[in-house]
């Protein structure tokens, strides 16, 4: 009986070995996805990081251009309504040439084409 409890024991101290064993090497690849879950987090970090960075230059870029039409724009309105003025300037005392004959005769007086 002291033997059958001997290798009972024996048989358990087995067992109980295989299943340290085999919890050792879940623990230990369990410690190594952690590090990896780490590690790609830190990866993930970055490159949001980086996105961030990429998004304000694009963003960046699109409000300069769209500054710079906008202002090419704006100069093309003030050119056209500069135009636009001078040649209302330029054409209204022409307009009313004909209410004035005097005005007429002074547009063409030799005096007035000698200065131009």
């Amino acid at each position: 009986m002291l033997k059958e409890q001997v290798e009972a024991l024996l048989q358990e101290t087995i067992i109980l070995k295989r299943a340290v064993g085999i919890q050792h090497e879940r623990q230990k690849e369990s410690e190594e996805r952690n590090q990896e879950l780490q590690h790609l987090k830190q990866m993930v970090t970055q490159y949001q990081e980086q996105l961030r960075t990429l998004e304000g230059r694009s963003i960046g870029d699109v409000s300069s251009e769209q500054a710079m039409k906008e202002k090419e724009e704006k100069e093309k309105a003030s050119k056209l309504q500069h135009m636009s003025l001078s040649q209302e300037l330029w054409l209204y005392p022409l307009a009313h040439i004909g209410a004035c004959p005097d005005l007429k005769e002074d547009l063409h007086s030799p005096f007035l084409l000698a200065e131009n």
